[in-house]
């Protein structure tokens, strides 16, 4: 019981966590592998101890799936490093799918627990944009050296905090705006709420990442009509006044930021990293695809490739990567075999997910949210971009003690 209670406790620190661990990266202490493992232990723990005693038809199917996906990997005949690259990062985080069904995880102290760290992140990253102390340039400069100088620069425009790449800052932020939106939504207005929204859309705007600012425009959209769908009560009412403000404050705020905050260099950057989803006569769709030409004419196995075979850690290793597109990753990796087989599984998470649509808007907008974000990036197999997350909430869509939790929650707020 101990050690259950350490293992989800370190879990519900997933944000503190990795937060430190990138610090330390950026710090040259070199954490990140020791904090990494502590997490997937605790998971793995986890699955042992609880969710195993509770297997149903579905994790049945998934384990196989996983299992026949790593076996014909180890048949490849590619580099080890990166087979074990991506059994570590795309395999093995699976776990956590079934971390998000077991009965430690039917209520929200994960999320909860999500806050400080994102807050505290953005905090800092937005100091060190804003400053650009010396220090600082010269290590971003340093981790970019691989890119073009057009690039580079684009990069420096961007709020990032401890990372190259954005990803960690704008992907959390964006999700816990849609937790804060969906507890604003589900219960009582608070003053700190509208607060930390504002600030997380502002970051969002800086990091300059198109998929997380959809889903804030899409979720605070969203949430807005179906407050209409809903019983008429006051607190409905509120959220929609509340929202009615924010909205403006936003427009108004970005506004003034944009106006009187930052150079022009860097806004004429971010307007054209921002519109150039639709650019031209060339769709985002299309402008991602082009991006690997080299893998058109290759062959699609039904088996794939292997796992980790294009992964970032090949790209670093300057071998053929895909780096910015999961579904063209799943095919070329997986073969038709994993990519069917991911596609069936998401599909069966939305489809129980609607059946319960009350219960479970907060995960099927999370899971929406990563099925649209791996047209540009690599959520299944990027921890930068909180896989542990998707898979957690994933879990939770066809948790029943999750189910039950939230149907209490639910009844609760109504009686009042």
């Amino acid at each position: 019981m101990k050690l259950s209670i350490i293992a989800l406790y370190v879990i519900c620190s997933y944000f503190l966590l990795t937060a430190i661990a990138g610090l330390g990266n950026m710090l040259g202490i070199g954490i990140l592998l020791k904090l990494d493992l502590i997490l997937l232990l605790s998971g793995l723990y986890i699955f042992f101890s609880s969710s195993v005693k509770k297997m149903e038809g579905i994790d049945i199917l998934l384990l196989i799936f996983l299992l026949c996906i790593s076996l014909s990997s180890a048949f490849n005949n590619y580099s080890t490093d990166l087979f074990y690259y991506g059994l570590r990062y795309q395999i093995l985080l699976t776990i956590f799918f079934f971390v998000g069904k077991s009965e430690w995880f039917a209520d929200w102290k994960f999320f909860d627990k999500m806050q400080m760290p994102i807050i505290a992140v953005s905090l800092i990253g937005l100091y060190l944009y804003l400053a650009q102390p010396s220090w600082y340039i010269a290590w971003k400069l340093q981790s970019t050296t691989e890119f073009s100088s057009e690039s580079r620069i684009l990069e420096m425009t961007r709020l990032s905090a401890f990372w190259q790449y954005p990803y960690w800052v704008s992907y959390g932020c964006a999700l816990l705006y849609h937790y804060k939106l969906y507890t604003m939504f589900t219960s009582n207005v608070k003053k700190q709420d509208v607060l930390v929204i504002f600030f997380l859309f502002f970051i969002i705007v800086l990091t300059q990442q198109r998929a997380p600012l959809l889903f804030i425009v899409l979720s605070t959209v969203f949430f807005y009509i179906y407050s209409f769908c809903t019983k008429s009560k006051y607190q409905y009412k509120k959220f929609r006044r509340i929202l009615n403000i924010s909205i403006i404050a936003l427009v108004m705020g970005t506004l003034y930021v944009l106006l009187n905050v930052l150079d022009e260099d860097r806004i004429l950057f971010m307007i054209n990293k921002i519109i150039s989803a639709d650019s031209g006569n060339t769709s985002f769709l299309s402008e991602r695809l082009g991006l690997y030409k080299d893998f058109q004419s290759m062959p699609v196995t039904f088996w794939g490739d292997g796992i980790g075979r294009y992964s970032h850690l090949a790209y670093q290793q300057n071998k053929l990567a895909i780096t910015d597109c999961q579904y063209i990753q799943t095919l070329h990796e997986t073969g038709y075999f994993g990519l069917i087989g991911y596609i069936l599984l998401f599909i069966y998470l939305i489809v129980n997910g609607m059946r319960n649509i009350k219960l479970n808007i907060f995960e099927i907008g999370v899971l929406i949210f990563y099925l649209i974000a791996m047209i540009g990036a690599n959520p299944l197999s990027n921890q930068g971009i909180h896989t542990i997350f998707l898979w957690i909430c994933c879990g939770r869509i066809i948790n029943n003690d999750c189910l039950h939790y939230k149907q209490n929650e639910y009844e609760k707020s109504n009686c009042n």
